[in-house]
């Protein structure tokens, strides 16, 4: 067995991923997103909207394009899972977002629906008195 999958492997892996990967650029703009990112992104803002991440998630992280400007590690986390408010259709949603600088090209942003998990966090936390 290969201790290696090889960049094909990894891309078709990430095509399966049941969180949204976007990989962008510093000024934006998206290079690909896997499908997941891609539905849950047009859900939030229309398909015409979803080819910049700053304007696609504009409500959910509006200091996004700032953190991502000052941002001054070559490589690196500069948001780890920050949750926010979002809408996917007509139900609301909590979105946890990760941006991760790989160099001063590129960006990738995970998102993932939280919603059920902080539903059942606010559930349990609410039962406990």
């Amino acid at each position: 067995m290969s201790d290696s999958i090889g960049a094909s492997g990894l891309l078709k892996a990430i095509e399966f991923l049941p969180v949204g990967v976007s990989v962008f650029a510093p000024d934006g703009s998206v290079l690909s997103h896997n499908p997941a990112a891609r539905q849950m992104l047009a859900q939030l803002v229309g398909t015409a909207g979803i080819e910049n991440i700053f304007f696609a998630l504009r409500h959910v992280c509006p200091d996004l394009p700032k953190t991502v400007a000052a941002f001054a590690a070559p490589s690196g986390t500069a948001i780890d899972q920050r949750q926010g408010p979002g809408h996917i259709g007509p139900r609301k949603t909590t979105l946890s977002l990760s941006a991760i600088r790989f160099d001063p090209a590129l960006w990738m942003m995970v998102s993932r629906d939280v919603s059920r998990l902080t539903d059942m966090a606010t559930f349990a936390f609410a039962g406990s008195d």
